[in-house]
């Protein structure tokens, strides 16, 4: 059994200052996708490069069969690099298959510089290469990251609601899901998670 506990403080200016995160956009660009819906992925993760806290490090990662990584490591949010994760997006097309199991567990593994760290997928969770039973693939990356590094996911279009739910809350975050348009929808699930206040929190 799984479930989720929403702790909320109050909006008091100045009573906490948020701590400076590393987060890592994972981008499907399968053919699944779609062009059109690529191209509202691509303003929605530009627009929230742009609400980055000015301490914040950030990556890009674009998969289809193969991991595409804009940096091996998350870089500091600077205007170049910025401008950098712009152009870098804007280089794809979609196209090919889907290995998600590579793709997180690839995040997953890499160098974190900070905590918290967090991974931001973006993906209709239909993997078509490597391992694509969801159940497999949800048991084998918790078992991975143990909590580690949360991960939070945007369902876009008809996506795998099963997978995305159980990959998301194994891993200490959660999913939303978004069956048209996806611009905003990127901004509003970045604004949840943009200020950490506390980490390692025990109830």
């Amino acid at each position: 059994k799984y479930f989720k506990l929403s702790i909320r403080v109050e909006d008091i200016p100045g009573s906490l200052v948020p701590l400076p995160k590393e987060i890592t956009f994972l981008i499907d660009a399968s053919n699944s996708i779609g062009n059109p819906g690529l191209k509202q992925v691509k303003a929605g993760v530009e627009k929230s490069l742009e609400e980055l806290g000015g301490s914040d490090r950030f990556n890009i990662v674009v998969f289809k069969d193969q991991i595409h990584k804009m940096q091996e490591q998350p870089v500091a949010n600077t205007s170049d690099n910025v401008h950098q994760g712009e152009e870098f997006l804007n280089d794809f097309q979609t196209g090919s298959t889907t290995d998600l199991y590579d793709t997180v567990l690839n995040s997953v593994n890499s160098p974190h510089i900070m905590k918290p760290a967090y991974i931001f997928l973006i993906s209709d969770g239909e993997p078509t290469q490597g391992i694509t039973d969801s159940l497999q693939l949800i048991n084998k990356i918790g078992e991975v990251n143990h909590g580690r590094v949360p991960i939070f996911g945007l369902g876009i279009g008809w996506s795998n609601e099963y997978f995305m739910n159980f990959l998301t809350f194994t891993n200490h975050g959660w999913a939303e899901f978004v069956p048209l348009s996806t611009v905003n929808s990127i901004i509003q699930l970045y604004e949840h998670i943009k200020d950490p206040f506390l980490i390692n929190l025990r109830y």
